[in-house]
Protein backbone atom coordinates (compact mmCIF):
# COMPACT_ATOMS: atom_id res chain seq x y z
CA UNK A 1 0.00 0.00 0.00
CA UNK A 2 3.07 2.28 0.57
CA UNK A 3 4.56 4.42 3.59
CA UNK A 4 2.40 5.77 5.78
CA UNK A 5 3.12 9.85 5.64
CA UNK A 6 3.45 11.45 9.19
CA UNK A 7 2.17 14.84 9.65
CA UNK A 8 5.33 16.92 9.99
CA UNK A 9 6.27 15.88 6.78
CA UNK A 10 3.53 17.62 4.80
CA UNK A 11 3.40 20.38 7.68
CA UNK A 12 7.01 21.49 7.00
CA UNK A 13 6.94 21.13 3.22
CA UNK A 14 3.89 23.75 3.44
CA UNK A 15 6.02 25.75 6.26
CA UNK A 16 9.17 25.77 3.05
CA UNK A 17 6.76 26.51 -0.10
CA UNK A 18 3.99 28.80 1.34
CA UNK A 19 6.14 32.10 0.61
CA UNK A 20 6.84 30.62 -2.56
CA UNK A 21 3.06 30.02 -3.73
CA UNK A 22 1.93 33.29 -2.70
CA UNK A 23 5.09 35.18 -4.87
CA UNK A 24 3.45 33.38 -7.47
CA UNK A 25 0.05 33.62 -6.99
CA UNK A 26 1.09 37.62 -6.49
CA UNK A 27 3.01 37.88 -9.74
CA UNK A 28 0.03 36.20 -11.61
CA UNK A 29 -2.46 38.53 -10.15
CA UNK A 30 -0.17 41.49 -10.99
CA UNK A 31 0.11 40.52 -14.90
CA UNK A 32 -4.28 39.66 -15.22
CA UNK A 33 -4.55 43.20 -13.73
CA UNK A 34 -1.92 45.34 -15.49
CA UNK A 35 -4.10 43.54 -18.90
CA UNK A 36 -7.29 44.36 -16.96
CA UNK A 37 -6.05 47.88 -16.43
CA UNK A 38 -4.87 48.02 -20.11
CA UNK A 39 -8.67 46.50 -21.61
CA UNK A 40 -10.01 48.98 -19.52
CA UNK A 41 -8.71 51.86 -20.51
CA UNK A 42 -8.34 51.11 -24.07
CA UNK A 43 -4.56 52.62 -23.62
CA UNK A 44 -2.22 50.57 -26.37
CA UNK A 45 0.62 52.10 -24.44
CA UNK A 46 1.10 49.72 -21.78
CA UNK A 47 1.18 46.89 -24.58
CA UNK A 48 3.87 48.65 -26.61
CA UNK A 49 5.76 49.16 -23.42
CA UNK A 50 6.05 45.49 -22.80
CA UNK A 51 6.71 44.91 -26.39
CA UNK A 52 9.92 47.50 -26.30
CA UNK A 53 11.01 45.87 -22.80
CA UNK A 54 10.65 42.50 -24.37
CA UNK A 55 13.11 42.96 -27.16
CA UNK A 56 15.75 44.22 -24.74
CA UNK A 57 18.22 41.34 -24.07
CA UNK A 58 19.65 41.99 -20.73
CA UNK A 59 16.36 42.79 -19.10
CA UNK A 60 15.37 39.29 -20.88
CA UNK A 61 18.28 37.31 -19.96
CA UNK A 62 17.91 39.11 -16.19
CA UNK A 63 13.84 37.53 -16.04
CA UNK A 64 14.82 34.58 -17.67
CA UNK A 65 17.46 34.06 -14.69
CA UNK A 66 15.15 34.99 -12.19
CA UNK A 67 12.79 32.57 -13.86
CA UNK A 68 15.48 29.60 -13.72
CA UNK A 69 16.63 30.10 -10.58
CA UNK A 70 14.90 31.92 -8.54
CA UNK A 71 15.51 35.56 -6.60
CA UNK A 72 18.00 34.41 -3.93
CA UNK A 73 20.54 32.54 -5.90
Amino acid sequence: MGLEINHSIYSDFEKKSKHKNYLFSSGVNFIYEFFELENKTQNEKLGKLIQLLGKNKFLNNFFRKIADNGILT
